[in-house]
């Protein structure tokens, strides 16, 4: 029977979708325990679920969006022309631990430390070095 879907499948994948739009939005998760405790659901569970829907651990689509999140503060504040405060207080800023935790994560999601993103999106043509 092709097109019919498992309701409870469906039901699972609606809810993964809400909690992944959940780590996206919401600054202030940075724990899996937020997202399972939004979902009314233990850790465990919300992670056979992620790795049944998403492919991907909560905790990465957590860091994920934290380090989109960063790459994002470091390019509007040299964008709009504003004082650029620092790695240490975009880690703070988005609940790392410190400035060594959001440069191994950057380093790893993004392919580069956060020093030499920076340099890539000061430079007057950044197209360049992005592509």
């Amino acid at each position: 029977m092709v097109g019919l879907r498992d309701p409870a499948l469906v039901a699972e994948a609606r809810l993964v979708r809400k909690v992944a739009a959940m780590a996206e939005h919401d600054r202030s998760v940075c724990r899996v325990e937020q997202l399972a405790s939004a979902a009314s659901t233990s850790i465990r569970t919300l992670q056979r679920l992620f790795d049944t829907h998403v492919g991907a651990s909560p905790s990465f689509v957590i860091r994920r969006w934290r380090i989109i999140e960063a790459a994002e503060a470091a390019r509007t504040a040299i964008d709009g022309g504003q004082q650029w405060r620092g790695w240490a207080a975009v880690a703070a800023d988005l609940g790392y631990a410190d400035q060594a935790h959001l440069t191994r994560d950057f380093r790893a999601h993004l392919g580069t430390s956060p020093s030499a993103y920076l340099a890539c999106v000061s430079r007057p043509s950044r197209s360049a070095g992005l592509t």
